[in-house]
């Protein structure tokens, strides 16, 4: 049976859609012309590089978000998106740095908070439920990574409501928010060198980078009037996202636990 993909007369066509080359990639699907049989070498190199971007996004990414992640934002939003890294694939690849290298220079995760500190007296079965909660919350980096942005988007919209934060939508917001997570496992990642000096210090430069960088974000999306305002915005902001975070798992384990007596 003769193949439909296989160039003929010197013609060369895309293996995906059959249409004929008119440069180095396929003007219908955007294939390359040098597409052919797959080889381990290329399977494996094609696998990394699609995952990292490190041609030149995910690099370049990282980079902005470090020292200026309202400009890495505002570009993706407004439509500039092909010299960055996607926020989701970011975050993904972000959080298994985030993991594995504190493991592999023996140092403790700067997400990790003490498990045993959060919990609560009691033998009740909600107090039993909200600490196996809050257990699996502070103990596990990667889940506070890849869900941290909720909160924060919520605390945004309520914060700002009236500051023009109806001109976003949704998508928008997951957009920033996410990239604001990334930003927060890289500046962890960055800072991984001073836990061998001491955790605590390690710890204290995090958060006041987050603190930082992250009302300089809010500030440049939603400019007060006076700096005064801005630092009461800043605050609720600070306020509404952690309430958001941690009341929803009390409730759950209240609830659960008055169905389970």
């Amino acid at each position: 049976m003769e193949n439909e993909s296989t160039p003929g007369d010197g013609e060369k066509r895309c293996l995906n859609c059959n249409t004929e080359y008119k440069g180095a990639y396929c003007h219908n699907c955007g294939q390359h012309i040098s597409t052919g049989r797959l080889a381990s070498r290329d399977f494996f190199t094609n696998a990394a590089l699609s995952l990292l971007r490190v041609n030149r996004g995910f690099g370049y990414t990282a980079y902005h978000l470090l020292y200026e992640p309202w400009a890495v934002i505002r570009n993706y939003i407004h439509g500039k998106r092909v010299i960055y890294t996607a926020p989701v694939p970011m975050l993904i690849v972000l959080c298994l740095f985030g993991t594995l290298i504190p493991k592999i220079l023996g140092v403790q995760n700067v997400f990790y908070l003490d498990a045993e500190s959060a919990m609560l007296p009691g033998e009740m079965m909600s107090e039993r439920i909200i600490n196996a909660i809050l257990h699996f919350y502070t103990s596990s980096p990667v889940f506070q990574a890849l869900t941290m942005f909720i909160p924060y988007m919520i605390a945004v919209m309520m914060v700002y409501r009236k500051s023009g934060a109806r001109r976003f939508n949704i998508a928008e917001y997951t957009v920033a928010m996410i990239y604001m997570a990334d930003f927060v496992i890289i500046t962890e990642i960055v800072l991984l060198p001073v836990s061998f000096v001491s955790n605590d210090v390690c710890t204290a430069l995090w958060v006041l980078l987050e603190l930082v960088m992250g009302g300089i974000v809010l500030d440049k999306a939603f400019p007060q009037p006076t700096r005064l305002k801005t630092l009461w915005k800043i605050f609720l902001f600070l306020l509404i996202s952690q309430i958001v975070m941690w009341v929803p798992m009390v409730i759950f384990g209240v609830v659960c636990g008055m169905f389970m007596v």
